[in-house]
C-alpha cells in the first residue's frame, strides 16, 4: 500500500491560506506565484522597547522548542520557462541529552529523488554539520561551503536555508520596529559572526510583537542587495492534521525574478520517542522505501494522494 501517494507534477491541491513548512496550490504550466494573504492585526500589550535583538530571537526560539517534532511537508518550486513541480519530504528533529540536536530531512517524492536525505548535527554550541546523502552515491557526504548555497531541488532555498536559527552563530541587532500584514513586529537583523561560511551579508528577522512567531525572513546578498524573502503564515492552524510549532505554509520568492517556492506542512507530531540511530549517516544510506513508510505509520501518518 503506498501511504504516501504520488506527487504529480501537472496537479496541485488547493491553496491554503513557512522552518523546517506545509496542502499546496494548482501546478499547471505558467500558474503564477500563490498570493501572500492578509493578516489580522495584532492585539496585545506593546512591546518592551527594552529587548535587544537577541533578547527577542530567544523569545521565538523558547516558544518553537519542543523535545522532538516530525512532520510531513509538501513542496510546490515554481521557475520560470517551467511548470511548477511537487515534492513530498519528511523532516524530524529532536534534542540529545547533551544538548545538542539532531535534524533530519529526507525526500519521499517524486519517485526520481526519492531518498535524497539532508542530516544537520548541532552541537551544543558553535556552527552545526550538514550533511548530504544520494541514493545514486550510496554515501553520506559532509556539505562544504560552496555546497550551503546549493539549490535545494532547484529551490530558492538553499541548503543553508533549512538549518534552523542558531543563536551561537550570529550576532543580533535589533532595527525600528515594522509590521507585516498589518501584524506589528520586531525587525531583528542577523549576521553570521566573523569566521562563518554564509553566503548573505545579513537576514532580516520580523517576529511579530504579541507572538513572537517569525512572519518573515528578508536575505540580503553580499553586497547589501535584497535577493529574496521567506513569508510565514498560519501558525497553530487547525488544517494542520497532528500538531506542529511550524507555520502551516511558507513561500520563498526571489527577487526581480518569477521564481517561487511554496511549503505546507500537511501533518505533524510533538513529543515522539525515536530510534537512537535515526540521525546516522548509516540509517540513511541503508533505510529502504518500505522502511520508510512503515516508520511514518508507526507513528499515526497516514498521508495518501489527493494532497
Amino acid at each position: 500500500m503506498d501511504i504516501l501517494g504520488e506527487a504529480s507534477p501537472r496537479r496541485r491541491a488547493p491553496l491554503p491560506s513557512f522552518i523546517l513548512v506545509l496542502t499546496v496550490a494548482a501546478a499547471t504550466a505558467g500558474a503564477s506565484a500563490p498570493a501572500v494573504p492578509v493578516m489580522p492585526a495584532a492585539r496585545g500589550p506593546a512591546a518592551d522597547a527594552s529587548l535587544t535583538g537577541q533578547a527577542v530571537v530567544e523569545r521565538y526560539l523558547a516558544k518553537q522548542d519542543v523535545p522532538a517534532e516530525m512532520a510531513f511537508i509538501a513542496m510546490v518550486v515554481s521557475s520560470p520557462g517551467a511548470g511548477p513541480k511537487e515534492y513530498r519530504f519528511l523532516t524530524v528533529h529532536h534534542k540529545r541529552a547533551d544538548g545538542g540536536r539532531d535534524a533530519l530531512l529526507r525526500v519521499l517524492r517524486p519517485r526520481d529523488v526519492e531518498g535524497v536525505a539532508l542530516l544537520v548535527a548541532e552541537p551544543a554550541s558553535g556552527a552545526p554539520r550538514m550533511s548530504l546523502f544520494l541514493p545514486e552515491v550510496g554515501r553520506v557526504r559532509p556539505l562544504g561551503e560552496q555546497g550551503l548555497s546549493g539549490a535545494f531541488l532547484g529551490s530558492n532555498f538553499t541548503y543553508e536555508d533549512l538549518r534552523r536559527e542558531i543563536p551561537d552563530i550570529h550576532d543580533y541587532e535589533r532595527l525600528e520596529d515594522t509590521t507585516v500584514r498589518e501584524v506589528p513586529c520586531f525587525r531583528v537583523r542577523a549576521r553570521e559572526k566573523s569566521g562563518g561560511v554564509s553566503a548573505y551579508a545579513w537576514r532580516d528577522l520580523l517576529i511579530s510583537r504579541d507572538a513572537f512567531d517569525l512572519l518573515r525572513v528578508d536575505f540580503y546578498g553580499k553586497g547589501g542587495k535584497l535577493t529574496k524573502s521567506l513569508n510565514a503564515f498560519e501558525y497553530r492552524s487547525a488544517q494542520v492534521k497532528g500538531e506542529t510549532r511550524r507555520p502551516r505554509r511558507a513561500v520563498m520568492r526571489a527577487v526581480g525574478s518569477d521564481a517561487w517556492t511554496d511549503f505546507t506542512v500537511v501533518e505533524g507530531r510533538i513529543g515522539l520517542q525515536l530510534p537512537e540511530d535515526l540521525f546516522t549517516a548509516r540509517r540513511q544510506e541503508t533505510w529502504t522505501p518500505a522502511e520508510v513508510e512503515e516508520f511514518i505509520f508507526r507513528f499515526g501518518m497516514l498521508v495518501r494522494g489527493g494532497i
